[in-house]
C-alpha cells in the first residue's frame, strides 16, 4: 500500500501489509545479503584455491584449469587453449609437483622447458608456463612473473659475483676481476649515501639477508634482548634470525634514529617521503642505486649488486663449514639451492655462532669506517 494509506490505518494496518518502501528497502537488504553471500563464497574459493597452490605446482595448474579466465574479455580459457597447455602442464606436474611454486626459480622452469624438443613448441610451453605464474601473481602467491619477456633459446646467465675476502684471492670465481671488502665499503662511505641506507647494506652483509627481507623490517621486529631479528622471508615465512654483536648496534642505533626522525612510521627502515602523514618502507631500488654509485666511484672492475652481499655471506661460511652450514644461515629451504648458487638444518645456536665469527670477521675489516652507522652501545641486559 501507499505510504498515505498506512498512516490512515496506523495500528489497525493488518500484518504482513507494507508500505512500497517497505517493500523496495526489503528487497535492496535482500540482494545486499546475497552479494554478501557470493563474496563470502568468492573469498572461500579463493583462499582454498591460494592453500592448495601453496601445497604445491599441481595445486595451482589443477586451480588454473578450473578458475584462468581471459584477462581481455573475462570468459574462461577455452578448450582448444587448455588443450594446448595440458601436455606442458603435464610435464611440469611430473618435475615439479611436489614443489612449492615461491620456492621455485625461473632456472627450474627453463630445466622442464628445455625436456621438450623445437624451439617453437618450447616456446608454447614458455607461454603456458608464463601464464600459470601471471595466475600465481593474481593469487598473490609470487611477486613477479620471471618468464614474462623469456627468450627461448637464450641461456640464463649465471650470476657468480662476490666480494674478495682475505687470503681469497685465488679462489675468487668471477675472472672479470674481483673488489675488496674494505676497498668496497670505502667507496660506498664517499658516495654521501644516506646514514639508513649505509646500514640497510651493512645488515646485508651482516646477515646475509635479501633487500625484500630488509626493508620489509619493522622497527619491533627486534628483541634486543634476546637479540632476535623477525623477519618475513620468500614465501611469506616467519623467521627468527640470531643478530650478532655488530648488527645488534646497527638495528638499534637507526631505531633510534627512526623514533627521533619518524616517529610515526612503523618501518625499521622507512622512506624518504614528503608528506609526513605518508609511511612506506626504503624502495627495493634505493640500495641497488648505492651500489651502482660506489662501483662507479670505485672504478670497481664489476658492478656489485645487493644480492652480492648475501653471495658473499654464504661463500664464507661455506668456504670454512661447508655448504650445508651456509644453507642454513642463508634459510635456504633446499640445501641444493646453495649448491647451485653459491660457493659456499643446524639449530639457531649453530648459525648464530656462524654469523658471529662472520660478523667478527667484517668489522675487522672495516674498523674505522662503521663508526658514526654503529657506534658503540651499552649491550642490552640478558641477551643471550
Amino acid at each position: 500500500i501507499a505510504e498515505a494509506d498506512a498512516k490512515k490505518l496506523g495500528e489497525d494496518r493488518p500484518e504482513g501489509l507494507v508500505t512500497i518502501e517497505e517493500a523496495r528497502s526489503k528487497a535492496r537488504a535482500e540482494k545486499k545479503a546475497a552479494a554478501q553471500g557470493r563474496d563470502t563464497r568468492k573469498e572461500a574459493a579463493r583462499s582454498q584455491a591460494e592453500k592448495d597452490a601453496r601445497m604445491g605446482v599441481r595445486g595451482l595448474v589443477g586451480d588454473f584449469k578450473a578458475n584462468k579466465r581471459n584477462s581481455k574479455t573475462g570468459e574462461p580459457l577455452s578448450a582448444q587453449t587448455m588443450k594446448a597447455y595440458a601436455a606442458y602442464f603435464d610435464l611440469l606436474c611430473r618435475d615439479l609437483g611436489d614443489e612449492k611454486i615461491a620456492d621455485l626459480r625461473r632456472a627450474d622452469f627453463i630445466t622442464v622447458i628445455n625436456k621438450i624438443k623445437g624451439d617453437v613448441s618450447k616456446d608454447h610451453a614458455r607461454r603456458a608456463y608464463s601464464s600459470l605464474l601471471s595466475y600465481a601473481v593474481n593469487l598473490d602467491l609470487i611477486e613477479f612473473n620471471y618468464l614474462r619477456g623469456l627468450k627461448i633459446g637464450q641461456k640464463p646467465r649465471e650470476r657468480d659475483v662476490r666480494l674478495v675476502l682475505e687470503g681469497d684471492e685465488q679462489n675468487h670465481p668471477d675472472e672479470r676481476g674481483a673488489v675488496e671488502l674494505q676497498s668496497w665499503y670505502a667507496a660506498l662511505k664517499s658516495t654521501d649515501t644516506h646514514t639508513g641506507t649505509q646500514r640497510a647494506i651493512l645488515l646485508a652483509i651482516l646477515l646475509g639477508m635479501r633487500v625484500s627481507e630488509i626493508i620489509g623490517l619493522r622497527r619491533k621486529d627486534y628483541d634486543p634482548k634476546n637479540r632476535l631479528l623477525a623477519m618475513t622471508g620468500k614465501g611469506n615465512k616467519k623467521q627468527y634470525l640470531p643478530a650478532p654483536p655488530l648488527a645488534d648496534r646497527v638495528i638499534r642505533t637507526q631505531q633510534d634514529h627512526v623514533r627521533d626522525k619518524k616517529p610515526h612510521s612503523q618501518w625499521l627502515f622507512p622512506g624518504r617521503f614528503s608528506n609526513p602523514d605518508d609511511d612506506a618502507h626504503l624502495a627495493t631500488t634505493t640500495l641497488a642505486q648505492a651500489l651502482a654509485r660506489a662501483s662507479e666511484v670505485g672504478q670497481f672492475p664489476i658492478r656489485i649488486r645487493p644480492h652480492d652481499l648475501r653471495r658473499t655471506v654464504g661463500s664464507s661460511i661455506g668456504l670454512k663449514h661447508g655448504e650445508e652450514r651456509s644453507a642454513n644461515a642463508l634459510r635456504h629451504a633446499k640445501q641444493s639451492v646453495t649448491g647451485r648458487h653459491y660457493i659456499v638444518g643446524q639449530g639457531r645456536e649453530q648459525i648464530a655462532a656462524d654469523l658471529e665469527e662472520w660478523s667478527t670477521y667484517v668489522e675487522q675489516q672495516l674498523k674505522g669506517l662503521i663508526d658514526d652507522v654503529a657506534p658503540l652501545r651499552k649491550p642490552v641486559l640478558n641477551a643471550v
